[in-house]
């Protein structure tokens, strides 16, 4: 398998985050699309993709509400350029872990629209 190509110390490194087997770990290592799991089996997501379908149908404007962690940045970049390829402007907001808190609150919201033009 092709992870036996890394050091045996990298290897125990696997095993010790669970990864067992070589298929698992090459699977972790050399991902494909063909290995992603169905995102229609996450609760809700029909909603979402109708409603996402509307806003591009009525051009409306989306604003994504981040995360200020290294994935959450990711996400707010990989979301707004996927949304952009759709033809949708979209605004995003990153809460002041201090000032906002964690998740979605209604001060940020406040913020956001007084923010906005």
């Amino acid at each position: 398998m092709a992870y036996k190509k890394f050091s045996e110390h990298f290897q125990e490194i696997l095993r010790q985050r669970g990864l067992a087997g070589e298929e698992e770990i090459d699977r972790f290592l050399f991902p494909k699309i063909e290995h992603l799991s169905d995102p229609f089996l996450i609760n809700g997501i029909d909603k979402a993709a109708e409603r996402i379908k509307k806003a591009v149908r009525d051009k409306e404007k989306i604003l994504i509400f981040g995360d200020y962690d290294c994935d959450g940045i990711c996400a707010i970049a990989i979301l707004a350029l996927s949304l952009k390829k759709l033809g949708l402007e979209a605004s995003y907001f990153v809460p002041d872990r201090i000032r906002d808190g964690y998740g979605l609150t209604f001060s940020a919201i406040k913020q956001f629209i007084d923010s906005s033009p």
